[in-house]
């Protein structure tokens, strides 16, 4: 049985910089975040983001990869004043 689909945030330990994913296997690709922390060959690694933030939960990957584009967009929307 398929356990869906998971947006998850996570942030460095500082939480001055934040990544958005998207998986099916949670819990292995946290550990390969966790890994790769450091690692210049991703965005995630080179910035020490293995913290996770947020999660969310979706049958279907079209709905996740839905929530994941509106997480992303409400993360860098800034309000002039």
């Amino acid at each position: 049985m398929n356990a869906g689909y998971y947006v998850y945030i996570t942030a460095n330990p500082t939480k001055t910089v934040l990544y958005t994913g998207l998986t099916n296997d949670l819990n292995t690709r946290l550990q390969q975040h966790f890994e790769n922390r450091g690692t210049k060959s991703s965005f995630a690694g080179w910035y020490y983001c293995f913290e996770p933030m947020k999660l969310f939960r979706k049958s279907k990957e079209r709905h996740a990869e839905r929530s994941r584009s509106i997480s992303t967009a409400s993360l860098t929307t800034t309000t002039k004043r």
